[in-house]
């Protein structure tokens, strides 16, 4: 993960999110310290109770310093419980930011999913861990942007016999419903959608969608949802 830890360091001393939002660091100041020597770069930061609290004229990154990771105790590259359980405390907390309506969105690096589990956090992976912690029950799936296209997925880390197994066409309607309504709360007024399946579970379409002429379709088991007749408008965090 070092090296996530620099391109975090060199994003908050560059600034260059800067012109989309305003940017607090929840963690610990040893860890946003590791990664500032990691990536040769220097800047200020001070530290903060909470987003609320934090005096967005200063210009020093604000933090909110857990104190709760000591990365001189784990080896890089090597996974333990121990880390994996201080990965979910640190995302808990700015999960419960978020509830408390300080702040706007949250973002992190990737992690190690076993580590979490082992620690404690007892989740296949960390949206069903938000879901959790959000008290979220009905349908929910994370979506991918890049450059106008949009992806939703039917299932998400999870095996590929599992994935079969849960391919059905309730699924697949709530999947599609979730990223026509996302893309149209992101004003793209008629979103178009090209969905991938796996083979022989697209020979008909879920009930109360329309039959299409059919197309060639690759294995898959995700639900692919991209918007092709413009660029999607960008999504700024304050």
């Amino acid at each position: 993960m070092a090296e996530y830890k620099r391109c975090t360091a060199r994003i908050l001393h560059d600034q260059r999110m800067a012109d989309v939002a305003r940017i607090v660091v929840v963690g610990d100041a040893r860890t946003l310290d590791l990664g500032k020597r990691q990536a040769g770069v220097s800047f200020a930061y001070r530290s903060y109770q909470s987003p609320a609290s934090v005096d967005w004229s200063d210009s020093a990154v604000p933090l909110i310093d857990l104190g709760n990771t000591d990365p001189s105790l784990y080896e890089p590259g090597v996974a333990s419980a121990e880390s994996g359980r201080l990965t979910g405390d640190t995302l808990a907390r700015a999960i419960d930011f978020a509830l408390a309506g300080e702040v706007d969105a949250v973002t992190f690096a990737p992690l190690n999913k076993r580590a979490m589990y082992d620690g404690g956090w007892k989740f296949p992976d960390e949206h069903k861990m938000f879901a959790h912690l959000l008290g979220h029950h009905s349908y929910f799936s994370e979506m991918n942007v890049l450059d106008g296209q949009w992806m939703s997925r039917v299932t998400s880390h999870v095996s590929l016999r599992q994935a079969v197994d849960q391919i059905t066409r309730p699924a697949i309607g709530e999947a599609i419903v979730l990223a026509t309504t996302m893309m149209r709360k992101a004003g793209i007024a008629k979103p178009r959608l090209a969905v991938a399946a796996l083979k022989g579970k697209a020979a008909t379409p879920p009930p109360a969608f329309p039959k299409r002429p059919p197309t060639k379709q690759k294995g898959a088991h995700r639900l692919l949802a991209c918007r092709w007749h413009r660029r999607a408008s960008s999504l700024a965090v304050h």
